[in-house]
């Protein structure tokens, strides 16, 4: 956090802020800084679980295409991976996924 903002706040929650105790201080600057970090990281999980949940939805879709090539004697070009590993990925993804929309409704909780 810039300075000047720190300075700003100050200024509104207190009249004279070199009268104010170190523990204000320190609570009014906690406050403005943790607002600005969690519309980040709200920003980032959001992000994270998007890219996820679409990572985990493809590599269904190909183990699914390419065991289906299997029976029939076929492969996908360019995959050098079984089906079942390919499906190993997506349960990975998709338990990141599962974790992250836990930690989203535990803070929705938490602020509620």
């Amino acid at each position: 956090m810039r300075s000047f903002e720190l300075g700003r706040i100050l200024r509104r929650q207190f009249n004279d802020p070199w009268t104010a105790s170190v523990g204000d201080l320190r609570d009014v600057a906690a406050d403005a800084t943790f607002s600005e970090e969690s519309m980040d990281i709200d920003k980032l999980s959001s992000m994270v679980l998007r890219v996820f949940f679409f990572g985990a939805f493809l590599a269904l879709i190909l183990a699914v295409i390419e065991k289906m090539l299997n029976l029939v004697g076929q492969t996908v070009p360019g995959i050098a991976a079984v089906p079942s590993m390919m499906l190993s990925w997506a349960v990975v993804l998709l338990t990141f996924v599962i974790a992250l929309l836990l930690r989203q409704i535990r803070e929705e909780l938490k602020t509620n």
